[in-house]
Formats: structure tokens, C-alpha cells, sequence
């Protein structure tokens, strides 16, 4: 089923000089994005660097997927939080303000149980009128989805609809495949790392939500588009580009950082600028261009 398969971007959040929010950057960001032919994007993954924004600035990003992106294309809007009375607030905020669908990250500070998951989930569920995307992320964390718990969730909740599956670890994406998809065909697994993305669509899965597609979009748009074409070896060249700009992670591990300098090394107005981590030094830069234009 390769037709339905989709390449969704986890918009960076830009800032301007003084830490401040700056949406005219993230108009430039989104125009760029559309002209290369991304099929989505998420709002306040973990490129959005969510973790940093108050709950002002939370509702103010949701504010402007609403006006600007979703006029214009598909957008899941992050709305996880470490309480699940945030995360209510926020999904049914933007539900409110007319989001479809809502990606929702597990609490990540203290370390749940499966029956605490399933309940965090089944909260935000039962408040919120939309489609929602379970995220799994367990390196940052702590906490892993079970294929088991999902399977509960969706056949007690039926707006759950998906599932991003940030593991470097395919066997857990395979696990979850083969438990859900033969129950729920139309449930949409997508990788959550770009070097994954090909294995996931040859297994069965739904595309990808990868970071890379902030710096190079068109790339992530023509893998989509090779695949949909049946060319192989040209889903294979693709993907070796994709599993080249891996490295970019391996500069240094807050990424936000690396991910928004390698942008505006591609030509796109963005301050490298994150709330989580250091700029990158000049060794660091070297390996970043490195990678982007070898």
C-alpha cells in the first residue's frame, strides 16, 4: 500500500536572538517546506524542542499551525507533556482551535508502568474530539509503548490512530506492525528515524517523521516519490543520502542545535539557536558541512 505512504516533517522551532519565538522565520521554514512537496508537518515534536516552550508559547504554536499550516496541508499538533493535565489542557486547546490530529509523546521524567501508559493515553483519548499519534521515544523518556498496550488503546479508543516509533531498534517497529496491523490495517506506524524509513515502508508501515526532512526536504519528498514509483534502486540511492546525514545526530547530542546550523547552511533563514544546547564550535561546523555536501 505504498499509494498512502507520507514523509512528515517535525518542525524545528525558531528563535530569534534573544530566545524569543520568531514566526516570521517559521513562515520561511513552512513556504520552503511546501515548495520542496513535504506531505506534513508536526508542530512541537521533539525538533520543536516542546520540552522548552511555556504553555503560552505552546498555544501560540498551536495558533499558527492552525492559521497558516493547516490551511495549507497536513499537521499533527504536539500536545504530550510530562502531567497529563497539561497534556489534556493542551489537546483540548487545540482541538478547539481546530486541530485534526495530535501527536502525544509519553510523560518523560518519572518512569511508568504499561497500566499508567495505557491510562495517560486513554485520558487524552477520551478528552479530545481528534485522530491521535501515540509517540514513543524511549531513549529520551524512559518510558517505552508496548505493542500490547497500543493494541488495548486502539480497541478501546477508536480516534487512535497511529503510531511515530522513535527506536533505532527495528525489532520493536516489527513487533508493533505484526501486532496492530492485522487487526487495524489502516493504523499508521511511521518511523521516527530517518535511516529507518525504508525499512518501515517495505514492512508495511506508514513513512516516516524524520528531522532530517527539516534540512533537506526534498529528499525526504523524492523517497517518497521514488517508492510510489516502485523505482528500488532509486529508493535505495535515496536512503544512503538519508543514512550519510545520519552523522548530523553524531555531532553532538543536544541536535536542535546541529539540525537548525545545517539548515541555515542550506540556504534557510533560521538562527542556530536552541534552548537546550550549546551553538556548535568550529571542529563541529567542519563535520556538519562535511556530511551536508560531500
Amino acid at each position: 500500500m505504498v499509494e498512502h505512504i507520507q514523509y512528515l516533517t517535525p518542525l524545528v522551532t525558531p528563535f530569534d536572538r534573544n530566545g524569543q519565538l520568531d514566526l516570521d522565520a517559521l513562515d520561511n521554514i513552512v513556504n520552503r517546506q511546501i515548495e520542496a512537496g513535504i506531505d506534513g508537518f508536526v508542530v512541537m515534536g521533539s525538533a520543536g524542542e516542546f520540552w522548552s516552550l511555556s504553555m503560552d508559547e505552546r498555544k501560540q504554536m498551536i495558533d499558527y499551525a492552525f492559521s497558516v499550516i493547516q490551511q495549507q496541508c497536513r499537521v499533527m499538533i504536539g500536545t504530550g507533556a510530562d502531567s497529563t493535565q497539561d497534556a489534556l489542557t493542551l489537546s483540548k486547546y487545540a482541538v478547539k482551535r481546530g486541530a485534526r490530529e495530535l501527536i502525544v509523546i509519553t510523560p518523560y521524567y518519572l518512569s511508568m508502568n504499561q497500566e499508567e501508559i495505557y491510562d495517560y493515553y486513554a485520558q487524552v483519548a477520551t478528552a479530545a474530539d481528534a485522530k491521535i499519534y501515540l509517540y514513543n521515544f524511549p531513549d529520551r523518556t524512559g518510558n517505552d509503548i508496548e505493542p500490547e498496550t497500543v493494541l488495548r488503546l486502539k480497541a478501546h479508543h477508536n480516534n487512535i490512530c497511529g503510531f511515530k516509533d522513535t527506536v533505532s531498534d527495528m525489532a520493536h517497529t516489527r513487533r508493533l506492525l505484526q501486532t496492530i496491523l492485522p487487526k487495524y490495517p489502516d493504523f499508521e506506524i511511521y518511523a521516527g528515524f530517518d535511516e529507518n524509513v525504508v525499512r518501515n515502508v517495505l514492512s508495511g508501515g506508514a513513512g516516516g517523521i524524520g528531522a532530517l526532512a527539516n534540512v533537506v526536504p526534498e529528499l525526504a519528498s523524492d523517497l517518497m516519490r521514488a517508492f510510489k514509483a516502485h523505482d528500488l534502486a532509486l529508493v535505495a540511492r535515496y536512503q544512503q543520502q538519508l543514512d550519510r546525514l545520519m552523522g548530523l545526530f553524531e555531532i553532538m547530542p543536544g541536535f536542535p542545535s546541529t539540525i537548525k546550523t545545517a539548515m541555515a547552511a542550506k540556504g534557510c533563514a533560521v538562527e542556530p539557536i536552541s534552548r537546550s544546547g550549546l551553538p556548535l564550535d568550529s571542529k563541529q561546523k567542519s563535520r556538519m558541512l562535511e556530511l551536508l555536501f560531500q
